[in-house]
């Protein structure tokens, strides 16, 4: 919570699940509604403004910029209803690294979760923002911890398993789809009379499997 009393909820991803416009909105719901908790005869100016902030390591929108925020607009006039609601998203793959001096204080925070810059580099944008040196000096205590610094690898190696197995299915499931696509090529070919050798060729498959495959459809 913020001084103002504005409510921030921040949620980090890795791995894209094909619903974080939902799940942040409904993250900001929850937070909106339940931590004011408005009472029998209370005003709705009691209501504060809840913002949610994701930084993602994957890309998610269209627009090309690594920062993009959301809010509640009129799409004819732009005119923002209210300063309630918004939703910030941070796509740390659309970085680009530039001089720290040229960084805006967003570009500074975006660096430090990309995690490419140098020795140098680091301490540089450590001098140039202080809470992200505070959040250098943090992560490093933190990988220094070594049953901490295991729980990480141990997170790590479960996400890029997770990840795998998503390629493999994606790889499965083309396989699948491709193979039938071309038994339906195969069918009609034989139903044309065509020449075995011919429909290998054609299919991209060794003779003995469609000789098979013929002999099969014809049971």
């Amino acid at each position: 919570m913020l001084d103002n009393n504005t409510r921030i909820n921040l949620e980090m991803q890795v791995f894209n699940h094909l619903n974080m416009d939902k799940r942040s909105l409904f993250y900001w719901a929850q937070m909106y509604l339940h931590y004011d908790g408005l009472k029998r005869g209370d005003g709705y100016l009691k209501m504060k403004p809840a913002i949610a902030i994701n930084i993602l390591r994957y890309s998610f929108l269209p627009q090309p910029e690594p920062f993009s925020r959301y809010g509640l607009y009129d799409p004819k006039t732009g005119h923002k209803l209210t300063d309630d609601l918004e939703m910030d998203f941070l796509e740390i793959p659309k970085y680009k690294n530039k001089p720290i001096k040229e960084m805006n204080r967003m570009e500074r925070w975006l660096a430090y979760f990309a995690n490419k810059l140098g020795p140098l580099e680091k301490e540089e944008l450590a001098m140039a923002t202080p809470e992200i040196g505070d959040a250098i000096e943090a992560s490093d205590r933190y990988i220094m911890d070594e049953q901490e610094y295991r729980k990480y690898l141990q997170r790590e190696s479960a996400i890029w398993d997770y990840n795998n197995d998503i390629l493999g299915s994606e790889r499965i499931g083309y396989e699948k789809g491709y193979d039938k696509g071309r038994c339906e090529m195969i069918d009609g070919l034989l139903d044309e009379g065509i020449d075995l050798q011919a429909i290998a060729r054609v299919a991209k498959w060794p003779l003995e499997k469609v000789q098979a495959y013929a002999e099969k459809r014809r049971r």
